[in-house]
């Protein structure tokens, strides 16, 4: 639009006081239904009752809705069964020891949601993988700056700071320092920290007896600081490096259908949500710092089944008072449970309970319409249809090395919109999966694994013209149809750079251009690639899919 028009335009529309259909807004919250109960050493089950929020006075704003989960998680020093107290004041940094990995949502790993009856998302594994591709390909340089911290990712994990082993595996937990070359360093990529996990350190530490020394405890108190919730470090019980943080989860970050939900007076369902919580222990060589791993971490050495949620952080500042060998590590909702790491070290003797929630809660908003609104809206939206994308987890298991694959992926589906690619190294290779280490940064980084003649059939005909040799343009290109969260237009901003993308490497596949009539009849899906890598590979499938559903904006009740 020339200025000469948008002047003139704006001279000429009319002018009001206030425009805002709203007479109103307020916001609430309400308790999950476990009452301060969690299974902790395993996946957590919280249950919301969505019928609760209900008020004949307001209409709910689904889309603003939130999670507040009281996180609680520790460390334990040790040789073997003796514990090893962290670091006294002004001798080390003994806050720099575990730190979250990228987003608030990865401690999440599926959500059900149910209305009226109905089931409208249902359960898929690995919500937390998706949803940060979600996150990476949509946000913008702006948006990671304005709700970045706030929703647990003030920035994208560096790609430099990244390196493989046969024991380690692939290593990202490198904190304090360049995260573009060593000092000094001759060798590319030597020494590099990664900055994520170094901004995640600092913004737990409060004073000098926690490794900070901006001397913020002279114009607040810890206890101050507990009443409002913010993340912090303390030393309980003599031997346990205790974090509190209260996790900021947007519903509308994990479920498209409530970004897409209207103003509606009544929410008749519930949300189920299983959290990423448990523990794990890692050996190291004798030292008072926290180095490299000793010994190659396995699946016995961690409760999580699915996602860690945590790092374990590699540095050169002391954490400990003396040498340890062991660093045993627990992530918890609200308290530290008894826990049985296979050293016999228990976390629940750390005696940790979140200062400020005993349990998850749902925040929302609720808006009153002016009458006249009120009623114009009820009446235009007795049937609302409400479409949303949601998605199929399939998961592609040990995929020899410089081999094809061509199977079935999904069966008799409909509204297929596109396909999320993710390799990550074979379990079998690792002896644990990628994103159970806690000296992985997975899965708020991937792996650099190349896929070759990457193709998708859908009801037998290729969705590709020709299979790709797929890089970085052809991820862009593909990606350009993906729904953006600023704007929309189809247009891809993303925190995906080509070079983060060559260390982290993510395949997306648009499979929206077809008819109507293709997209509503069930088909079947087969998903073909060459493991183009010197190692077997595990690959976890994304389709994404489109659905619908009926709703009454007044009663509630849908139709699907």
């Amino acid at each position: 639009m020339s200025t000469d028009k948008y002047v003139f335009d704006k001279s000429s529309h009319e002018q009001h006081m206030s425009n805002t259909p709203y007479e109103s807004k307020i916001w609430n919250y309400i308790n999950d239904l476990n009452a301060g109960q969690y299974q902790n050493n395993a996946l957590s089950l919280c249950q919301i009752d969505l019928g609760s929020i209900y008020n004949s006075k307001y209409f709910n704003q689904a889309e603003d809705a939130f999670l507040a989960v009281p996180i609680t998680f520790v460390y334990a020093l040790s040789n073997t069964v003796t514990l090893v107290a962290p670091s006294a004041a002004g001798t080390g940094c003994p806050s720099a020891v575990l730190a979250l990995k990228a987003g608030y949502y990865q401690l999440i790993d599926k959500v059900e949601l149910e209305l009226d009856g109905k089931v409208i998302e249902q359960m898929n594994p690995f919500g937390n993988v998706i949803t940060h591709f979600k996150m990476l390909s949509q946000m913008s340089v702006s948006d990671l700056q304005q709700i970045g911290s706030l929703i647990g990712l003030p920035a994208v994990d560096s790609s430099n700071s990244m390196k493989y082993t046969a024991t380690t595996g692939i290593q990202n937990n490198f904190v304090f320092g360049n995260s573009l070359q060593a000092n000094a360093s001759a060798v590319l990529n030597a020494g590099c920290a990664n900055d994520r996990i170094t901004k995640a350190v600092q913004r737990v530490g409060f004073n000098a007896a926690t490794g900070n020394a901006n001397n913020f405890d002279l114009l607040t108190s810890q206890t101050q600081q507990d009443t409002e919730g913010r993340a912090s470090f303390r030393i309980l019980n003599t031997n346990y490096g205790v974090y509190y943080d209260t996790a900021i989860i947007r519903l509308r970050d994990l479920l498209d259908s409530f970004n897409n939900l209207p103003l509606t007076r009544k929410l008749q369902g519930a949300l189920r949500v299983y959290f990423n919580t448990g523990s794990c222990a890692v050996k190291q060589a004798s030292a008072n710092t926290v180095g490299a791993i000793t010994t190659a971490f396995t699946q016995a050495q961690s409760t999580f089944s699915t996602t860690c949620p945590f790092t374990i952080n590699q540095s050169s500042n002391v954490v400990g008072a003396g040498a340890f060998t062991d660093i045993n590590a627990g992530l918890f909702i609200a308290r530290a449970p008894t826990t049985s790491l296979a050293n016999g070290i228990n976390l629940g003797n750390s005696g940790a309970v979140h200062p400020t929630l005993n349990g998850v809660r749902l925040y929302y908003s609720q808006v009153e319409l002016k009458p006249q609104r009120a009623l114009e809206y009820v009446s235009a939206n007795r049937s609302k249809k409400v479409t949303y994308n949601t998605y199929l987890t399939t998961i592609i298991n040990t995929v020899s090395a410089s081999t094809s694959y061509s199977a079935i992926v999904q069966s008799g589906i409909t509204n297929i919109k596109g396909v999320v690619v993710v390799p990550f190294i074979a379990s079998t290779a690792l002896g644990y999966n990628q994103y159970v280490s806690p000296v992985d940064t997975c899965p708020g980084t991937f792996a650099p694994l190349s896929l070759n003649q990457l193709n998708l059939q859908i009801g037998g005909t290729n969705v590709l013209n020709i299979p790709l040799y797929y890089s970085f343009e052809s991820f862009t290109e593909q990606i350009s149809n993906w729904e953006n969260i600023v704007t929309d237009f189809a247009m891809p901003v993303g925190l995906m750079s080509a070079d983060w993308w060559q260390n982290n490497r993510v395949y997306y596949i648009d499979a929206s251009r077809y008819g109507l009539a293709d997209q509503n009849t069930p088909r079947n899906m087969v998903i073909q690639f060459t493991n183009n890598n010197l190692v077997a590979i595990d690959v976890m499938v994304f389709t994404i899919r489109g659905d619908e559903f009926v709703l009454d904006v007044e009663t509630g009740s849908i139709k699907k």
